[in-house]
């Protein structure tokens, strides 16, 4: 699925929420070499796996809007979403990083990432001492 403005890709997003699926986003640019190089890591990894909602938006001349409000610094960039949780992780995805990005989505494909389990408050589990002041 490809989405060219942010609005589009609002919509989609939200449309995510009631089909509860994860979501990648990939931030791209059609003359990009390094984006052109994962297109088909891309494709094959949305291939692999169809439980999974893959979005591409193209950063162009005529949606600067997207790249701004969606903190998109370079590109390919991907966006992962967790259908309850939102936005989970915004990663580089140049073959340099692919394997990273690779590794974290399958963490959350395979649910080894606790999303509704974590203690936001006290991330490392450990005990918080109240001081009296």
């Amino acid at each position: 699925m490809t989405v060219d403005t942010l609005k589009e890709l609002r919509n989609a997003l939200d449309f995510n929420k009631q089909i509860d699926r994860i979501v990648i986003v990939r931030f791209f640019s059609h003359n990009c070499k390094s984006c052109q190089a994962v297109t088909p890591k891309f494709n094959r990894l949305a291939r692999l796996n169809p439980n999974v909602r893959f979005i591409d938006v193209p950063i162009t001349k005529e949606n600067p809007d997207v790249q701004q409000h969606m903190n998109v610094f370079a590109v390919p960039f991907g966006h992962i979403y967790h259908p309850t949780a939102g936005l989970m992780e915004e990663l580089r995805m140049s073959k340099s990083y692919w394997s990273d990005f690779e590794d974290i989505f399958y963490s959350y494909v395979n649910e080894k990432c606790d999303v509704l389990g974590f203690n936001y408050e006290n991330p490392l589990g450990t005990k918080v001492r109240e001081v009296s002041l």
